[in-house]
């Protein structure tokens, strides 16, 4: 593959910075794809390993949750995938967003100082407007996982981000908003990794109770009322834990406690 001086340069710096075991150990950089998540689909159904990272400058078809366009112009932010290889029970597959995207916050804390909120199920937050999004998908055997795929944006400079619609820019942040001084990319890009890779672990190692806990702490809405639009209804009540398995447990005007596995929450007024 032929890179562009910029890719390669991005590519090589990576390799000098990991501290990972797995996690970006073996990688492809591209200028701009479609999106990364797909890119990372099709080389873990060929057999790419378990950490096999995918980056690119640009997504032309970035992709959320539910279906939604992920914006990803170049220079805007930080756009990967990765290749994992569970041993989790499917069941359990929800924790996989949860553990990213406390690693963003942690790793965004570790290299900026800037101190990120977490949103169920799987949104990194500045002051309330979204930095980060991360979507999760699995491909299952039978009754066990195949692989998944983490897919990971991060706006970094609201100053390339001028196409993106204005509706998106009202609820989106980006980390120039909050710094006078932008990270190096791929300095982030090895710091989130490895963060990553140690909550990965945790996971894997079945230490839920610790991993939830720190959760907790920077969860934005644990104890608060909050509406939980579902493809086909809407709930509200207050989001009181999250469960073992990922779930949201929300407390409704009746007193029942439901368990929420997917949704879009919001925060209602107190």
């Amino acid at each position: 593959m032929n890179l562009s001086p910029r890719v390669a340069l991005d590519k090589a710096r990576l390799a000098t910075l990991l501290k990972t075991k797995h996690l970006g150990r073996a990688a492809q950089f591209f200028s701009s794809v479609a999106s990364t998540n797909e890119v990372a689909r099709e080389l873990a159904q060929r057999g790419a390993p378990h950490g096999y990272l995918v980056s690119a400058c640009a997504q032309t078809a970035g992709r959320g949750r539910a279906g939604r366009t992920w914006y990803s112009a170049p220079g805007a932010g930080l756009w990967f995938s990765l290749v994992l290889r569970p041993t989790l029970a499917p069941q359990r597959c929800g924790l996989i967003s949860l553990a990213a995207a406390l690693a963003v916050a942690e790793a965004i804390a570790k290299i900026t100082g800037i101190k990120a909120q977490l949103k169920w199920p799987n949104d990194v937050l500045v002051a309330g407007k979204k930095l980060c999004g991360i979507l999760a998908e699995t491909e299952l055997i039978g009754d066990r996982l195949k692989f998944a795929v983490l897919g990971v944006g991060i706006n970094t400079n609201r100053a390339h981000a001028q196409r993106m619609p204005r509706h998106i820019q009202a609820t989106a942040t980006w980390l120039s908003d909050h710094t006078s001084t932008l990270p190096d990319e791929m300095a982030l890009l090895a710091s989130i990794l490895g963060a990553v890779e140690k909550r990965w672990e945790e996971l894997e190692a079945g230490h839920l109770a610790r991993l939830l806990r720190a959760w907790r702490t920077r969860c934005m809405h644990l104890g608060k009322p909050v509406r939980i639009v579902e493809p086909h209804s809407t709930l509200q009540g207050v989001a009181e834990d999250i469960a073992e398995d990922g779930a949201l447990l929300l407390r409704t005007a009746s007193g029942e406690l439901r368990a929420i596995v997917a949704g879009d929450c919001q925060l209602l007024p107190e």
